[in-house]
């Protein structure tokens, strides 16, 4: 899977993803990796996507990652990093013609609790919990949809900091797909319909041709969470 080959290989930049469990060829539903694809895609960047599948790594890219985990961005033969805001502060501080920084602190960490919600959630196996955890999950969900109810008093935009996706977007929105997806067919949780301004802006990014370009099908979610631990 390749985005506009860069000839020069000592500028040229290609990201590692992982690869669906079930279709190894094929990108997988991990949010990380997704996070960083979509921000390489709002820049506009010119770069290499590289699926990996972690259980049968071929002699070139075994060679190549070094057992570094992913996703991982390497820039050139010089750069290579793993952390995903290393990646997003690099990719910003390098590549600046399309500024992608949240103008809004709040916007940076709106939503940071949301993932761990969720997982604990889907991969809740005490029947008692059940409830607990989907409320929980609930709250954090409000969080959200109460901030961006606020944001409209200062623009008109759909994201979290306006009328375009800035890095946090980045952030929270392959989590809100997972969370759609995924608490709905393990566990019959669906996000509830009075939060209307986060479903407005699941429907806006969802929609948003980065997120088209970057994502993977909703089966792909169900598949990542049936080999990562969720439970019906």
């Amino acid at each position: 899977m390749a985005e506009n080959d860069i000839s020069n290989s000592d500028d040229k930049l290609t990201l590692f993803v992982k690869s669906s469990p079930e279709h190894t060829r094929e990108l997988g539903g991990c949010v990380f990796c997704h996070r960083i694809f979509l921000v390489m895609r709002l820049k506009q960047l010119s770069f290499d996507v590289t699926v990996v599948d972690t259980k049968r790594l071929t002699p070139e890219v075994k060679n190549t990652l070094q057992g570094r985990p992913l996703p991982a961005l390497q820039h050139g033969t010089s750069v290579f990093i793993t952390d995903i805001r290393e990646a997003e502060d690099y990719l910003e501080n390098k590549f600046m013609e399309f500024p992608l920084k949240a103008a809004n602190s709040k916007a940076n960490t709106i939503g940071d609790n949301v993932f761990q919600k969720f997982t604990r959630l889907i991969k809740n196996m005490d029947p008692q919990k059940e409830d607990l955890f989907s409320k929980t999950l609930t709250e954090e969900l409000s969080h959200i949809s109460v901030f961006l109810l606020e944001g409209r008093k200062e623009h008109a935009g759909p994201y979290l900091d306006g009328d375009e996706m800035t890095l946090p977007d980045c952030a929270l929105l392959p989590k809100l797909y997972h969370i759609r997806v995924a608490a709905k067919y393990f566990k019959s949780y669906e996000i509830p319909s009075e939060l209307e301004p986060l479903w407005e802006y699941i429907r806006a990014g969802e929609a948003s041709e980065a997120f088209q370009f970057t994502s993977y099908s909703e089966e792909e979610v169900i598949y990542w969470w049936r080999h990562h631990g969720a439970r019906k």
